[in-house]
Parts: C-alpha cells; structure tokens; sequence
C-alpha cells in the first residue's frame, strides 16, 4: 500500500517488515531476499529500531513501570486482555506481552523486581503452553512513541500545513492525537516526520550483504518505473486534496538511488531472453537435441516412453555419458523413480540441474542415472561433456490439468490496491463473508478525514 492511499496499512504486514528489520539487526541471516519495492522503500534507521528493540529473559531484574513505558513508546497498546499482536497487559506482578516477533503471547512472572518465570500462553483461552526462553520485544507500528519522535512529527506537521496553506488553528485535534500517541490512519503518511534526518534505505540493515542477485532486472525497472509513476499520481491528488503529505523521494528511493546501491556489491544479474523475431535463430551451444522418443502419457501406453528411454539409455551407459532426468517436481521424481527400480536400474536424487558447462559439477557415474529437480524444453547430448539430459515430459508426456470439481469452494484473488475494485463487486470480508463493495465514503474521525470502504451485507448491514 502507498503512504497517499489514505487507509490504514494491514497490520500484519507492518508486523512482519519490522521483525525482519529486527532479525537484520541481531541475527543477520546468510541470504535475504526483497522485491524490487521493499528494495525502494525507505525504513526506520537502525539505530531508531535498535533503541525500540530489546529482550527480557528469566532471571533478569525488570522494572514493572518502567518496562511498561518502554512497551508504549514501541507503539504497544494496553488492554484489559492480551488478544492481539501489539498489544499487553500488566496485572500485578504479571505482565502479557504480544511481541510481532512471536507466534503466540508471552507471560512475564516477577517475584519482585525479576523475571521469576517466561511462559507462552493461548491467546484465546490464555492457558499458559509452555516454557519461553526469552521475550523479544520490536516495535508494534512503524511510528516511534517515544517523546522525541512524537515532537518530531508534530513540528513536521506544522511544516507541511505552511506549505499548503492550511491554518494553524485546524492543525489542533491532529496535533493532539500525536502527542496520544493515537494509533489513527491519518498519521501513517507522517512517518518520515517522525525521525530526525528522515527514513533510510534499506540498505543500511544490510552491511553483511557479499553478493546482490538481481532476478530478472528488466521486471524490477519495469517495477520501479509503475512504483513511482503511482507515486507520483497519488501524491498529486493528495496535495490537490489540500492532505498532509511528504513527497514520495521521502517515502521511497528514485530508480537512479536504487541502482546506485545495487552498485555497492558485487552483482549478478538474471535476463529473459526472448528471441522472437521472425529471422532470429536459436542459440547454439554446440550440443545435439535428443529426439525419438515416444512421448505419450502414461495411460495411453502402459510406460510412455520408458521403454524407448531405457534402451537409449543402455547406448549412453557404454559410451561413457552421464544420464539426467530433469523432473518437474517432486512427485514425478518420485514416480520415475519407482519405475526405474522396477526395471533394476539405480537412480540417485539431485537437488538442483547441473551445469554442463562445469566438469567438477556434474553429477558421479557410480549409479545408471540421475534425477533433478528442473524443467527444460526439450532433451540434449553435451557430447563434449560427457552429459545427456532428458526431460520427464519427454517420457510420459505433460500432466492432464485436473477438473475442479462443481461446489468446491476456493480462495479467489487478494485485492493488492483498492482501486482494483468497481462499485458493485462482489468481495470477500475475512470475517464476516460475502458482501458488496459500495465504493469509498470519506469520514471525518476527530478532526482528521480519510477515505473508508463502504460494504454491504445481507439485509442491509453495513460496514465501514
């Protein structure tokens, strides 16, 4: 979601990018894989997170009140039961916690001043599930509540309001909410206000990065030019709408920004090749297309075109060539696999295809062939390798797509933007069932306005 969308971000997606910020920070993993759009989106500096990030174990001494505070500035809400992540509780010398970094809520024992005991416990039924060994705490909104973030953001407030124009004395009730620390969806377009200097890449969380891959990189221009041509429209009609916004560079890196830290590492790019002209000619790799095979599914003929294989195979055995079969997915594997066992022959497993090109990586000639996890369009003899590779569809033929069977209910597709919707479509609430969507309706909620979708249920019910 963009920050000009005027909507609320879906909680648990919020969650889930500050844990990940928060696992780059203490617990950096061997691999991270982004979109091109996280790539582009701006972030807590570190060292905000890292003053809003801590852990509690058994054992510790805790100060109740104190740990409270800190709770609240991470953005956590106090409830009179602990439900939901974000949220915690503190009822004598035991305090619930909710943290986005864990599955499920943590009780905190005290005797006193320390941590006696850590135990997981059913949101539901809050019966305690077991043991913790430590409680970590991360933030539970992006927006820092801490007393300088909260002075940051209503300085911002009053900058932005004097370039637009807009009265002090209408500024009152937003300025209010933010010194609440209110949770409102108002102020989540004012996130870079918050932080002195502004948000940051995400590049700055990833120092232990060796090697960037980049995955088809003509998708990810593609993807940052319809990023920031939507940024741009929608931040456009903000401003129109006389709302308080940031411009998008406060929000998200230019394109130029994102190749420039891509050009920090050392990198390499992934390219579709698409030869499709009508005099283009493929590409030749000096190797020969296998063909021959009676490739028929297996219920038109009792093994396809194992028999055929099979015999090929012998052929290849003897003149020293290494046999692989590139598998579509697991359970084909595991079908030819047991074919060939019924035919005596020995077949061992590979994770991945080899590469002809690297002698040392193909696979041992100690057994009758080989098995892989891939797809390739059609068969070859890498002569010169030493190598064969033949596709499974090449045997038996590609699989049958399966009828859905009538009344067999199935997950339609998660609207990404609201604008995909048209009034009068028929949607899906996660909670509530089948509704229609009434378009948007603009409310004024203390003083500060947004756009709200409108449902309608059955009887008339309705639900913003």
């Amino acid at each position: 979601m963009l920050p000009y969308e005027a909507l609320s971000p879906d909680p648990a997606v919020v969650w889930e990018r500050l844990a990940a910020l928060s696992t780059l920070l203490d617990d950096p993993p061997d691999v991270v894989v982004v979109s091109a759009s996280m790539l582009a989106r701006r972030v807590l500096p570190p060292e905000v997170l890292a003053a809003l990030v801590f852990t509690v174990r058994p054992g510790q001494t805790l100060d109740r009140d104190a740990f409270a505070r800190r709770l609240v500035e991470a953005g956590y809400r106090r409830a009179p039961v602990v439900e939901d992540p974000g949220t915690f509780a503190v009822r004598g010398g035991i305090v619930d916690v909710y943290s986005p970094r864990h599955e499920s809520p943590i009780r905190i024992e005290l005797f006193g001043d320390e941590v006696e005991s850590l135990r997981h416990f059913d949101p539901e039924t809050q019966r305690s599930q077991g043991p913790a060994e430590r409680l970590s705490i991360v933030p539970a909104v992006e927006r820092p509540h801490t007393r300088v973030a909260l002075r940051n953001a209503q300085m911002a407030v009053r900058e932005l309001a004097a370039e637009v124009g807009r009265p002090t004395r209408s500024l009152q009730a937003l300025l209010e909410d933010i010194e609440a620390g209110e949770s409102l969806f108002a102020l989540d377009p004012l996130l870079p206000g918050y932080v002195d200097g502004g948000l940051v890449p995400l590049t700055a969380y990833l120092s232990q990065v060796a090697l960037a891959f980049v995955d088809d990189d003509a998708g990810v221009n593609a993807t940052l030019r319809d990023l920031w041509s939507r940024l741009h429209d929608e931040f456009e009609m903000a401003r129109a709408a006389g709302r308080l916004v940031f411009p998008p560079a406060a929000h998200f890196l230019t394109r130029p920004e994102v190749r420039a830290a891509l050009a920090g590492w050392p990198a390499v790019y992934r390219h579709d090749l698409h030869v499709d002209s009508p005099d283009a000619r493929p590409i030749d790799f000096g190797w020969t297309a296998i063909r021959g095979f009676s490739a028929r599914p297996i219920e038109g003929r009792r093994d396809g075109g194992l028999s055929d294989f099979v015999a090929r195979l012998g052929d290849w055995r003897q003149v020293g060539r290494r046999v692989v079969v590139a598998c579509a997915s697991p359970g084909r594997r595991d079908r030819l696999e047991r074919l060939l066992e019924a035919r005596g022959l020995e077949a061992a497993r590979l994770e991945a295809m080899p590469d002809p090109r690297t002698p040392a990586a193909l696979p041992q000639a100690d057994v009758d062939l080989h098995l892989a996890l891939g797809r390739i369009g059609a068969g070859f003899d890498a002569e010169g390798e030493g190598l064969v590779v033949v596709s499974d569809v090449e045997l038996f033929g590609a699989d049958t797509p399966r009828r859905r069977s009538r009344g067999r209910p199935v997950e339609g597709a998660v609207i990404e933007r609201f604008s995909e919707l048209e009034e009068g479509d028929y949607v899906v609430h996660v909670e509530h069932g089948i509704a229609r969507y009434r378009g948007l309706t603009r409310l004024d909620i203390r003083g500060a306005e947004g756009d709200f979708l409108l449902l309608e249920f059955a009887g008339g019910d309705k639900l913003y």
